[in-house]
């Protein structure tokens, strides 16, 4: 028995389970793919349950991190490409604690109304994700980081997620 419950575990990880909550960081910095001549940020897959490299019309993402720019960068706000149907801001909390809390207490995800962006994005704010396979995640936005550099400026989003593989709006 003993020797089965190690193989199991053993292929468990040979099979690379793809986790289903975490943290990640976006970022909106630009970079070049010397073989598509294009240039790619950092997006977030949740059916990997990752940071991938996002390049339009080459390869996919869940979420994407943009600028929001006056003389120079003000803020953040994110997209889903290809998804006008993904975001819904469930709560907006003046501290990490109350928004924590209420990240993990949100166990179910009914609505059935979501927009194309989260624009402005704002620390503390807890969203439901809807993908455009009709599974559902939840992320809580920790920090965001404004780098205004003087040849290039950028945003960082910090934040918790969890995602629903299995389609239901139930997480557990």
């Amino acid at each position: 028995m003993l020797a089965f419950a190690l193989l199991a575990v053993g292929c468990n990880k040979e099979n690379g389970d793809i986790p289903t909550s975490g943290e990640a960081t976006l970022s909106s910095k630009l970079y070049f793919n010397e073989k598509t001549q294009g240039y790619y940020t950092k997006g977030f897959s949740f059916s990997k349950g990752r940071v991938v490299n996002y390049e339009r019309f080459v390869t996919q993402a869940d979420l994407v991190v943009r600028p929001l720019e006056n003389t120079s960068i003000i803020g953040a706000y994110m997209e889903s490409p290809d998804n006008d149907q993904a975001f819904k801001l469930k709560g907006e909390f003046d501290n990490a604690q109350d928004a924590g809390d209420f990240f993990n207490e949100l166990k179910l995800i009914n609505e059935n109304v979501f927009i194309i962006w989260a624009n402005p994005l704002n620390e503390n704010e807890v969203y439901a994700i809807q993908t455009t396979d009709q599974k559902y995640a939840k992320i809580w936005i920790t920090k965001i980081e404004l780098f205004n550099g003087p040849e290039e400026g950028y945003v960082e989003v910090t934040f918790q997620w969890q995602f629903q593989p299995d389609g239901t709006r139930v997480f557990e």
